[in-house]
């Protein structure tokens, strides 16, 4: 079956446009927009000077000198203010393009339908143009698709069964995928959030703002700390952002921090986390609550 999800998918679509644009962008973000083509796309970064996150985003380009950027609509404006000192120095200019664009989502979870998969692409960060529909592959155990369009949605896409919005969301937690926002903004490392395992990272491109912390914590230094998804016991308390496990029924130990986290129906939570790396080899941990501590599942996204 396939299904359309058009409610809480990150569309926020920021473009940046100008002879100098390659340039600019290759001197502030940690993907190569030289591996760019008209089927690939690339994850990113852009970083502070000491190579904490300011946001996260998927890019593709337009022409050689048009970029477009999809990352969470809040998030533009704030870019475009942060980036403002070094773009004056250019010959280009950054853009929110957000109401121009039709952003989408689709997934595929058996065969049937009205709508052919079989030209669409088949791996990670590929993406194709069809009907006037960009298509790219999103990573993870599911198939699913980010489709952008300047073009109404044609009729075949409106008769899809919709997607809830919480299965979607969902499925970029378990894949992985991190969507920085207002909230968590310049707390994290690109390696404590696993981005190289996403191919967000280059670390032969050159220098970026950023680049000497997170090629020193690749080459001279152990990350602390990977990402992971918990997937809860059902509870009426809510997720901490600083995460503490607990250990022999008494003693808490802190173990990582909350990078997003998703009620399910059964008042379970699916949560994102940034948690210490000898974690990863365990299959359970007991998450510390405010009042009580619940049982956690572990899973490496990557």
């Amino acid at each position: 079956m396939k299904t359309l999800t058009t409610d809480n998918i990150v569309n926020g679509m920021l473009k940046i446009t100008g002879s100098d644009a390659l340039k600019f962008l290759q001197g502030q973000l940690t993907c190569d927009l030289t591996e760019l083509t008209k089927t690939r796309c690339l994850p990113g970064a852009y970083c502070t000077p000491q190579g904490r996150i300011r946001a996260t985003f998927i890019i593709f380009s337009v022409s050689e000198d048009e970029f477009l950027m999809i990352l969470p609509q809040h998030q533009i404006q704030y870019l475009i203010e942060v980036m403002a000192p070094y773009v004056a120095f250019f010959k280009c200019s950054l853009s929110d393009e957000t109401k121009q664009w039709n952003v989408f989502g689709l997934t595929e979870s058996q065969k049937g339908n009205s709508v052919d998969l079989e030209q669409f692409p088949s791996k990670s960060w590929q993406m194709s143009i069809l009907d006037n529909v960009i298509t790219i592959k999103l990573p993870g155990e599911e198939s699913r698709w980010y489709c952008l369009t300047e073009q109404p949605l044609q009729d075949n896409l409106l008769s899809l069964d919709n997607s809830s919005p919480l299965a979607w969301s969902s499925a970029d937690l378990k894949s992985g995928m991190v969507w920085i926002n207002e909230k968590n903004r310049e707390q994290f490392l690109p390696h404590d959030l696993s981005l190289p395992s996403l191919g967000a990272i280059n670390f032969t491109k050159g220098c970026y703002t950023g680049q000497e912390i997170v090629a020193r914590m690749e080459y001279r230094g152990t990350p602390k700390y990977l990402l992971a998804t918990l997937t809860t016991q059902a509870t009426s308390e809510e997720i901490p952002d600083k995460l503490v496990q607990l250990v022999d029924n008494s003693d808490k130990i802190k173990i990582g921090r909350l990078v997003e986290k998703i009620k399910l129906m059964d008042n379970s939570y699916l949560i994102l986390a940034s948690i210490k790396r000898d974690l990863l080899d365990q299959e359970k941990l007991q998450l510390s609550l405010s009042e009580t501590a619940i049982l956690c599942n572990i899973e490496h996204p990557h």
